[in-house]
């Protein structure tokens, strides 16, 4: 009931009533008030429509480019059929390959001022976000102080709190309105946050301490992302059966997420008598949890918590894995590689 509940609420819901639920309602409406109309936000969003019709003509052309040089090589090969061993005619292929020539280089000449006003689209991107920033970050106190040890979004109104993931669904919710812009959820292993696809192929971190800088994530649409983030953070609430389909769902949503698939080791880790009823036993649970670890490696070889947590594993149940490593000491083994691997990467979390 839990998961469909969320389902409910971010599919079959406006996004207005998602903000009314955590509070963040009154910054759009305070941003619709007192900040949308202002000329700076009007000049911003012609400036990005100007840019995005040039750049939509550009590609037309850049189309019209590339069918016009299929029909003139379509019709070389035809001429050179019908005059081959006319050597009259050479003079006339001569023509048609000097056409081929002249809309090659136009079409190069199109590709690099697309590549140049998506450049020019993306500065103007980045401006945006930073306007929209400096609103939401200097907006944020008037209404609710800035909690970031709490995860239940929807309960943000009621506690007198925001945190990342209302601020993020609020940069989310101005950016699509009032410009258009898509933006994608994103998460890291204790943060939720809004990030913005840029015209040259680029993403810009909208987070407030990341702004600008790249950084490691999982990267989604928005909506999906924030499903599964609430779903991954809240199963520790909630009993072990329910938390597993909650983390299977959020999984589901977001395959790549390392931290999901640790959360669900752990999950298997630390409840083995209670679901060693599906998996058959108790060190069959273990292994599952191994797996898991092991994937989540593969998708990030570096993630520090699951290199923590896997040698964990492995160490508090040493003589189970005894029986796939050939040894107590062959575990014990692996065991410090994977540590002292975790600590090369960063010493202050291990």
């Amino acid at each position: 009931a839990y998961i469909q509940s969320l389902y409910e609420v971010l599919f079959n819901r406006s996004a207005a009533e998602v903000l009314r639920l955590t509070g963040m309602n009154q910054l759009l409406e305070d941003f619709e008030r007192n900040i949308s109309g202002k000329e700076i936000i009007k000049n911003l969003q012609v400036e990005l429509t100007n840019l995005q019709v040039e750049l939509t003509n550009l590609q037309v052309e850049l189309t019209e480019g590339f069918e016009e040089l299929k029909e003139l090589q379509q019709k070389l090969q035809q001429e050179l059929q019908q005059l081959q061993g006319q050597i009259d005619n050479s003079e006339r292929i001569s023509e048609i390959i000097s056409e081929i020539s002249k809309i090659e280089q136009e079409i190069s000449e199109t590709e690099q001022k697309i590549e140049r006003l998506k450049e020019s689209i993306s500065r103007t991107q980045i401006r945006i976000a930073n306007h929209i920033n400096d609103f939401i970050y200097s907006h944020q106190d008037k209404y609710f102080p800035y909690k970031d040890d709490s995860y239940q979004p929807f309960k943000i109104a009621e506690q007198r709190y925001v945190n990342c993931v209302a601020i993020a669904f609020l940069q989310y919710l101005i950016l699509q309105k009032y410009f258009g812009l898509k933006v994608l959820g994103a998460t890291t292993t204790e943060h939720f946050f809004a990030i913005l696809p840029l015209a040259n192929g680029t993403y810009l971190s909208l987070d407030y301490e990341l702004f600008g800088r790249p950084t490691h994530f999982n990267q989604g649409g928005f909506e999906e992302q924030f499903i599964a983030t609430v779903l991954n953070w809240e199963h520790e609430k909630y009993p072990p059966l329910l938390a597993e389909q909650m983390l299977k769902v959020a999984l589901d949503i977001d395959p790549n997420s390392t931290t999901i698939l640790d959360n669900l080791a752990a999950l298997y880790r630390d409840n083995t008598a209670i679901f060693a009823k599906h998996f058959g036993s108790e060190e069959a649970v273990l292994f599952e949890a191994e797996k898991l670890y092991l994937r989540a490696l593969k998708i990030d070889r570096d993630d520090v918590y699951t290199l923590k947590n896997l040698a964990a594993l492995y160490q508090n149940n040493a003589e189970i894995f005894a029986k796939n490593f050939g040894s107590k000491e062959a575990v014990l083994l692996k065991v410090e590689e994977l540590y002292l691997r975790a600590l090369q990467i960063d010493r202050n979390n291990v």
